[in-house]
């Protein structure tokens, strides 16, 4: 199933190789209803300061 949830929160982001891995904290997922197996769409933008 899924699910649309619009939140902002930080995460640690890193490159590896051409790829971003996206180190979300547990608190953020249990928060969100979600487990550490479940699917997440993430959209990346630059925040202006």
């Amino acid at each position: 199933m899924y699910k649309e949830d619009e939140s902002r929160f930080e995460a640690i982001v890193r490159k590896a190789g051409n790829s971003y891995v996206i180190t979300i904290p547990k608190e953020v997922l249990a928060k969100l209803s979600l487990s550490s197996n479940s699917g997440i769409s993430v959209n990346i933008r630059k925040w202006k300061k």
